[in-house]
């Protein structure tokens, strides 16, 4: 099927290739997965992506886990995806982006992290 783009989106294109503001963005989105790997890694976290990705899958203790966590990001204006079928229905995804979109999500998981442990 053919997608419609307007003359806009078109010049719109033309001018972000022109600028080279995608290879900012990849660059961006690159530190993002390199500082989110290295910080998961540090505290024992099981994960899965960011290398060839545009995503990390978490692998938490539950289901419950998972629906407890968004709710908890959610109130933080955070967003991450849960609700996965079996065998990752245990695991959320965080979408890749800058470090300091990254680091924002990362300190309140792990504030999440030790307020779930220290409660369950």
């Amino acid at each position: 099927s053919l997608v419609e783009t307007n003359s806009l989106t078109y010049q719109v294109a033309l001018w972000a290739i022109d600028n080279k503001i995608y290879k900012t963005n990849v660059r961006n989105i690159k530190n993002g997965s390199s500082y989110l790997i290295k910080k998961l890694k540090n505290s024992g976290d099981d994960f899965h992506g960011g290398k060839y990705t545009n995503a990390i899958l978490i692998k938490l203790t539950s289901f419950q886990a998972t629906e407890n966590l968004k709710n908890y990001l959610f109130k933080k204006k955070i967003y991450i995806r849960n609700s996965f079928p079996a065998p990752i229905s245990n695991c959320i995804r965080v979408s890749l982006a800058s470090v300091k979109k990254l680091s924002k999500f990362f300190n309140e998981y792990s504030r999440w992290k030790k307020s779930f442990i220290k409660n369950n």
